[in-house]
């Protein structure tokens, strides 16, 4: 069995209140991470919850 590891990440935008913005910077420097590490870190944890209960995420290709 081979395994490829490929990278399927994407680049967003995301736009936080200041409130929200500040209390996700002060968790991540309690973890020890960086922001984005943080963010990137709850998305996958959100995908993964999603996608036991609604199967996998497909990506769109054609957006209009």
């Amino acid at each position: 069995m081979t395994t490829e590891n490929v990278d399927t990440q994407e680049t967003i935008e995301i736009d936080l209140e200041h409130d929200l913005l500040f209390q996700l910077m002060l968790l991540a420097h309690e973890q020890d991470i960086t922001l984005n590490q943080l963010i990137n870190k709850a998305l996958r944890e959100f995908i993964d919850e999603y996608e036991k209960t609604n199967g996998p995420l497909e990506k769109k290709t054609d957006v209009e």
